[in-house]
């Protein structure tokens, strides 16, 4: 079960430190804008990897009003929608190209069934999508992301972290239910079965 809304109503001053314990990763997703940049500020200080998802209702603010987080971000995971919404750029590379100028080291456009377009240190790239019959779409953007940190956490390259969140998207929206991550063999085996 989920309350919508309950992410604006979380306070910076509900953040403590003391939750960044040990952590080699924080994901920020579709905080509000001053609880999502005290996270992050706390992250940096502690030389943890900040991902940010802004979600839908930062996105359609502008890259103006999430400006302010982005010196504090190192990788950005947005859809083709939000990144236009964000730069007003319909084109997802000119979109990248114009937040990469923001300093952001990553930046990781998903495309949905056409795959992620990603620019990390300057170098733009392409994974392709796994062909499959979606059923249904809620969590693929956090399932993307579980992903992703698991490959980064294993210190794989960008590239193969991003075939693996493919991977794991691409198993979610076959289940039906926001929650229904696959395990890190069924993902294994996923990538082995299609080549």
């Amino acid at each position: 079960m989920v309350f919508k809304g309950a992410a604006e109503k979380l306070s910076p001053e509900e953040i403590l430190p003391l939750f960044f314990k040990d952590v080699e990763f924080v994901h920020i997703a579709s905080l509000r804008i001053d609880s999502s940049l005290h996270a992050a500020k706390i992250a940096k200080e502690k030389n943890i990897v900040v991902l940010f998802d802004p979600g839908r209702v930062l996105s359609r603010r502008g890259m103006l009003y999430s400006k302010k987080i982005f010196r504090y971000i190192d990788i950005l995971l947005v859809n083709h929608e939000e990144a236009e919404l964000l730069t007003g750029l319909k084109d997802f590379r000119d979109a990248g190209q114009l937040l990469s100028k923001e300093g952001i080291k990553t930046i990781i456009i998903k495309l949905g069934g056409k795959g992620v377009y990603y620019l990390s240190n300057g170098n733009e790239n392409f994974v392709k999508a796994y062909k499959v019959n979606a059923i249904d779409t809620m969590g693929a953007g956090d399932s993307f992301a579980s992903g992703l940190i698991t490959m980064l956490g294993k210190k794989a390259r960008i590239d193969e972290a991003i075939k693996f969140a493919n991977a794991v998207a691409a198993i979610k929206v076959q289940r039906l239910g926001a929650h229904q991550i696959p395990m890190m063999d069924e993902v294994d085996e996923f990538i082995r079965k299609q080549g």
